[in-house]
């Protein structure tokens, strides 16, 4: 996935939509055998950085190396992983 972005109006936990969207990810991210996820974003994004925090990411120093250099993430400058494995 290269995005995840909600519209204010449909962020919060009263029309879900973000915790739904995120679901399907995570469910498809297990059917596949994933591990971990990575994520990247700037730091004037604070309401998807709690939504990420509360949702089991956890921030790191940097993305893996074969990740760190591909062009959509030359601006972001805050690294985050969700481990799969550890989630169960």
């Amino acid at each position: 996935m290269h995005r995840f972005c909600v519209d204010k109006k449909f962020r919060g936990k009263e029309r879900g939509v973000s915790a739904g969207l995120f679901s399907t990810f995570i469910g498809f991210a297990e059917d596949h055998d994933y591990e971990k996820i990575f994520l990247a974003t700037g730091s004037s994004a604070k309401p998807a950085i709690k939504f990420y925090l509360n949702n089991g990411f956890r921030q790191i120093e940097s993305l893996p190396s074969d990740m760190a250099e591909r062009s959509m993430f030359v601006h972001d400058k805050l690294f985050y992983e969700l481990d799969l494995k550890e989630e169960k």
